[in-house]
């Protein structure tokens, strides 16, 4: 059994240190939060200069619009106050159970569905 022959020793001054640049880093962060700080000061003034406040228009006229259905093309509905679809369905039921005219002149009505089955299936007209 033969044993290979370690590697010779690292000189001194080719060895580094294994502790962590601690200068650098603290500096790096603290430019850092310098920079956001900076950053957060020129979004307050941009708010202050366009809006006139610092909290969300204290003091500022409601606009016209506020609380339109319709603002835009955009629909401003409350989805929990929306109740247009139930009532349209609702109506739809309604007419289908009752006797009322499509043309009067042209003598048009409609009938309720199950009667209008019911005169389909009698072979009535």
């Amino acid at each position: 059994m033969s044993l290979q022959p370690s590697s010779p020793p690292v000189p001194a001054q080719l060895q580094t240190s294994e502790q962590l640049p601690w200068k650098r880093i603290f500096l790096a962060a603290a430019g850092a939060l310098g920079l956001f700080a900076l950053g957060v000061a020129f979004a307050l003034w941009l708010q202050n200069d366009v809006a006139g406040s610092f909290v969300d228009g204290a003091g500022q006229p409601v606009p016209a619009l506020a609380g339109a259905p319709q603002v835009g093309i955009v629909e401003q509905r409350i989805v929990e106050a929306e109740s247009r679809a139930q009532r349209q369905r609702q109506d739809a039921e309604a007419r289908l159970s009752r006797y009322g005219w499509v043309d009067r002149p042209q003598r048009i009505v409609h009938v309720p569905i199950e009667a209008a089955m019911r005169a389909v299936s009698e072979g009535q007209r």
